[in-house]
């Protein structure tokens, strides 16, 4: 089965039944006119044709616990950046969303943009080193990660927050 994810819903794009698009009378497929649809791939449709139809991100299903446990469990520093500055923000973003086999502190849509909110465990090698690979994984979807420390929104919200703003209006 062929299918499209659009928003949080499927659409399957599989022939009808097994044999393929039905033959209409004199051999004539798609409902009787003309030849059956291209597939997607073979779509003569170029990159940026589906411009406005917002395509779901490749996530995997098995996080979307874990993601919904994250977000009853935020850090104080996510509550605080989350419920004092992101929840109202527009454009919108998402808390704790899952993308590829990672979940994202925060992640604005529109914007192509990941914030994360980063304690001291990032800053061991380590971490910094596992950071690193996550973050070249998420520029290969076109997104920007951008790192917040949890000391710069305890001791500086105002400036942690004009910096997320100022990344946004960038990438807008």
């Amino acid at each position: 089965m062929s299918t499209i994810t659009r928003r949080s819903r499927i659409i399957d794009i599989s022939p009808p039944h097994r044999g393929g698009w039905p033959e209409g009378p004199g051999g004539v497929g798609w409902h009787g006119h003309g030849t059956p649809p291209v597939s997607c791939a073979d779509s003569p449709l170029k990159e940026g044709a589906f411009k406005g139809i917002v395509m779901s991100l490749k996530y995997d299903p098995k996080l979307i616990p874990l993601a919904r446990e994250l977000r009853r469990e935020m850090t104080p520093e996510e509550k605080h950046l989350w419920y004092d500055f992101l929840c109202k923000y527009k454009p919108r973003f998402q808390r704790q969303k899952t993308i590829d086999s990672f979940i994202a502190d925060f992640y604005c849509h529109k914007a192509k943009l990941i914030v994360e909110v980063d304690g001291y465990q990032h800053t061991t090698g380590p971490g910094k080193e596992y950071d690193q690979q996550r973050t070249e994984i998420l520029e290969k979807y076109g997104l920007k990660v951008f790192r917040v420390s949890n000391q710069l929104i305890h001791d500086y919200f105002n400036i942690a927050c004009r910096q997320i703003d100022s990344e946004v209006k960038k990438r807008l």
